[in-house]
């Protein structure tokens, strides 16, 4: 199972999830492709789904970047995490470690 997120403007009622997978996390922020373009400064509401939690992680952050993709149709958002609580920044640790650790195993040693 891989890093999806699911995003939404913040305060839009009840405005429609959409879903991407994630093209990179940290600790201070993910980024991901995204059928629509978000200006820099918009807040959004974003549900992490990660390969070591049961459940949806669900996070604010910060629209800071916005550029075009190598796909028609899609921009690439970089997001700020706004003030994780810190049972989520363990979630996203826990995650980080895990991918780490599966992406070691498929390469050689020696």
């Amino acid at each position: 199972r891989g890093f999806i997120v699911r995003y939404r403007p913040s305060g839009g009622g009840q405005s429609e999830w959409m879903m991407s997978p994630l093209k990179d996390i940290s600790l201070s922020g993910t980024s991901f492709l995204s059928e629509r373009p978000f200006p820099s400064g918009t807040k959004l509401q974003l549900r992490l789904g990660l390969p070591t939690s049961q459940r949806p992680v669900v996070v604010e952050g910060v629209v800071v970047r916005q550029r075009r993709s190598g796909w028609e149709g899609l921009v690439e958002l970089g997001v700020t995490f706004c003030d994780l609580e810190p049972s989520t920044r363990h979630q996203i640790q826990q995650a980080l470690v895990h991918a780490t650790e599966k992406a070691s195993e498929g390469r050689p040693h020696g």
